[in-house]
């Protein structure tokens, strides 16, 4: 609350009753802004962090499940054996978390099926944010620079794929989408210099390969998820297309900026600049 006092000239700023600051309007209403981003950082780095805590959560509880699971499957398969040939066989089992390719892409699989679908010819195995030192990250400024890497694995030999990205905030309105298929049709119709064309690659199964995406943040603060899709398109542009493989929640992320030194307001930083003529 911000409250003026008698004399018409000073303001108090005011927190659950307590005077937090008393001076000027203008320095009164900034510590109050300054105030409100403070909270609104607090709650959007919580939130962060307790999406990142239920995905670590999710991921142990189908690693133990995974491992009862093969412990059970390495004593039938040992019965089995035993009663075939009346010789008893140790069982072998198999630690699931060790950090290992299979492990990784099970894990991962099993924690996001309730959020995805699709024909499954291909598989998104992993998705990553890292900021402009790549390192990794899930905090950003409007201005950082920020990269996205998926790493996929082909489950049968496939082509003209597209990997792409879908950004929500959490409200639900989609604030980008964009694919390798975007970059490929511009390369072909000349818009931007010749490269590699990643619609003409071929994938031979159990093929691993990652795409790395990178753009300027550009958003205001707010929390953000990531949706990623592996597509089969017929043509090199958005016409003929089977969904292979579609996550939701695959990645989350905050946007925050400095009130006092870079600020906007709205959904989009529109890198406006003014001039006086």
């Amino acid at each position: 609350m911000v409250r003026q006092k008698c004399s018409g000239i000073r303001r108090s700023y005011l927190e659950h009753g307590v005077v937090k600051f008393s001076g000027t309007s203008a320095d009164a209403l900034l510590e109050y802004r300054k105030s409100l981003h403070e909270v609104e950082s607090k709650r959007l780095s919580e939130a962060a962090h307790h999406l990142k805590e239920k995905a670590r959560q999710t991921r142990i509880a189908q690693r133990e499940k995974a491992q009862n699971q093969l412990e059970h499957d390495a004593e039938m398969i040992a019965e089995k054996q035993t009663e075939a040939t009346g010789v008893v066989i140790e069982n072998t089992i198999v630690d699931v978390s060790m950090d290992t390719e299979d492990a990784q892409s099970a894990s991962f699989s099993e924690r996001l099926k309730a959020f995805s679908f699709g024909d499954l010819d291909a598989e998104v195995i992993d998705v990553s944010l890292f900021n402009k030192e790549g390192e990794p990250c899930s905090n950003f400024d409007p201005r950082d620079k920020v990269s996205v890497l998926v790493q996929c694995k082909a489950h049968t030999d496939l082509k003209h794929l597209n990997v792409g990205l879908r950004i929500r905030n959490k409200e639900g309105v989609k604030m980008y989408s964009w694919g390798t298929l975007n970059q490929d049709m511009a390369i072909l119709n000349g818009v931007i210099p010749q490269a590699d064309v990643f619609w003409l690659r071929k994938f031979d199964q159990d093929e691993l390969f990652s795409v790395k995406f990178e753009f300027i943040c550009g958003m205001g603060p707010n929390l953000y998820e990531i949706q990623v899709s592996i597509t089969e398109e017929g043509k090199p542009y958005y016409a003929e297309q089977r969904m292979i493989h579609w996550i939701d929640e695959a990645a989350f992320f905050t946007v925050n900026t400095e009130p006092q030194s870079y600020h906007f307001g709205g959904v989009a930083d529109l890198r406006m600049v003014s001039s006086v003529l």
